[in-house]
């Protein structure tokens, strides 16, 4: 973090825990502080009534809140996964049946690895189905991507 980086008041060398003690005596909430560099940030940005408008000026008037927000959702967006079920029905097209593809849920995930593996909730996956039992494949979209690709469905973690 550049603003770490730019000071010599000694909040760098301090721990985590160090940190949220300060943050604590002062009254500053910090639950949403998730690095350590968010808790550095929030006391330096912190002093008296004025804290507020001055991060505000620091960062062209959004909250702290809203940047960690931000920040988090460009860290984390690419590798969240849109996932859409579908089931193959039979449909008749005059005298011969001719199979349709037909959307049954939606849903979302994360990559996991570099293999491609995909976690996702079961809901997302059984889609509906009675019959409780998994599809073989899945249709995921990641970002970056220009379609959804078909995945395997490997197994389910017991509860």
């Amino acid at each position: 973090n550049s603003n770490s980086n730019n000071n010599n008041d000694g909040l760098d060398e301090l721990s985590v825990t160090e940190l949220k003690r300060l943050l604590s005596d002062r009254g500053i909430d910090f639950r949403d502080c998730l690095e350590k560099s968010a808790l550095i940030d929030r006391l330096r940005y912190s002093n008296g009534n004025s804290s507020v408008d001055t991060f505000q000026q620091q960062a062209g008037g959004l909250l702290h809140e809203e940047l960690v927000l931000i920040n988090t959702f460009k860290r984390v967006s690419p590798s969240v996964a849109n996932i859409k079920t579908t089931t193959v029905v039979p449909t008749q097209d005059g005298l011969r049946l001719r199979p349709m593809e037909v959307p049954m849920g939606t849903g979302s995930g994360f990559l996991w690895d570099d293999k491609g593996h995909v976690v996702t909730n079961f809901h997302v996956v059984s889609a509906g189905r009675r019959d409780g039992r998994l599809p073989d494949t899945v249709k995921v979209k990641l970002a970056g991507l220009a379609e959804a690709r078909d995945a395997d469905v490997i197994g389910v973690e017991p509860e």
